[in-house]
């Protein structure tokens, strides 16, 4: 981590640059990289419909087939009418359905180097004529084997998996034993400095560092300043909250106590941020249960209480992650 900056300015690469000009995002280079090396069978995204022409001929040239599914109209869940039926089910996907050739919106991909794999797609939580439709619980988990994800965290998705009982970052943390290892960092996922797409069973999961130690290892021939990032990045440490709220550092864990030079946020936040500008104010923090104390050297600056819930339950946790 970069102090007073958050993450680093990526290193400019070349493998599969093409394809993150014409989706106009950056979020998931690193598994184009994957497909395109025949690594990882499948993976979904959502292109801006001006881009698609661009976006399927940058897919052609790493041998990379795409197959649009349907438009996402995206909203904010306070906009969507009470009378919409399983509104009170949405979670982080909030969009109505809408066909291909309008402009608005985003359509959503999939991308494969193998085309009979790209029929197998599964889709999101989707508003379709005043109801939201959700897909089977059986394609979810065989869209877990299609991503390439791991069998041991297909499997503990589909029991942790539920926002109204559990916070599944912090499942994984009880199921971590020993040093969590920086091949398993999810935190960075949307920020294209991660080897993982997915949510592992346990923070050294055996799977996971196989398969992410396997595309690092291509990767590093291919791009060996990208991959110098993603690793100084992924170290952390983090403060998590729950899956759509925690923060990174610039810092060293030690013991119970984190030291840190600076804080920053690793997903879109808007609106007030106390808990941010609070910790910025400080050097150090301390987590007990469900207290936080933040501090300045010997002086104690802050103690908050987190709160259980918001939308979902909230088991804070402060997580580093090593080599081995």
């Amino acid at each position: 981590m970069t102090a007073g900056e958050g993450l680093a300015a990526r290193a400019p690469y070349r493998f599969c640059r093409e394809i993150e000009q014409a989706s106009g995002h950056g979020i998931m280079a690193v598994q184009y990289m994957a497909a395109a090396l025949d690594l990882k069978p499948l993976l979904d995204d959502w292109v801006e419909p001006g881009r698609l022409e661009d976006f399927r001929r940058a897919c052609r040239r790493y041998g990379l087939k795409v197959l649009p599914d349907v438009r996402f109209l995206n909203v904010r869940l306070e906009d969507v009418p009470r009378d919409v039926v399983g509104r009170d089910r949405l979670t982080s996907t909030v969009a109505y359905a809408a066909p291909l050739g309008g402009r608005e919106g985003q359509i959503h991909v999939y991308v494969s180097r193998h085309a009979r794999l790209l029929r197998h797609g599964m889709w999101y939580p989707l508003i379709v004529k005043g109801r939201v439709i959700h897909t089977p619980y059986t394609d979810t988990l065989r869209y877990g084997e299609l991503l390439g994800y791991p069998d041991c965290c297909v499997r503990f998705f589909a029991r942790k998996n539920n926002w109204s009982r559990y916070s599944y970052l912090y499942e994984a943390f009880k199921n971590t034993q020993g040093h969590a290892h920086r091949l398993c960092n999810p935190f960075l996922k949307d920020t294209c400095y991660s080897y993982i797409y997915h949510m592992p069973c346990s923070y050294r999961c055996r799977a996971t560092i196989s398969a992410a130690g396997g595309l690092r290892a291509r990767l590093n021939r291919l791009e060996p300043a990208l991959v110098k990032e993603i690793d100084a990045a992924a170290s952390g440490p983090f403060l998590v909250l729950y899956e759509r709220d925690f923060l990174g550092f610039d810092g060293r864990l030690r013991g119970d106590e984190l030291e840190y030079n600076d804080v920053f946020r690793l997903q879109p936040w808007s609106g007030p941020d106390p808990l941010l500008e609070a910790l910025r104010r400080g050097s150090r923090v301390r987590l007990k249960g469900r207290r936080l104390e933040i501090g300045r050297g010997a002086v104690t600056l802050r103690r908050l209480r987190l709160p259980l819930e918001d939308w979902a339950p909230r088991f804070p946790f402060i997580i580093e992650f090593g080599r081995g």
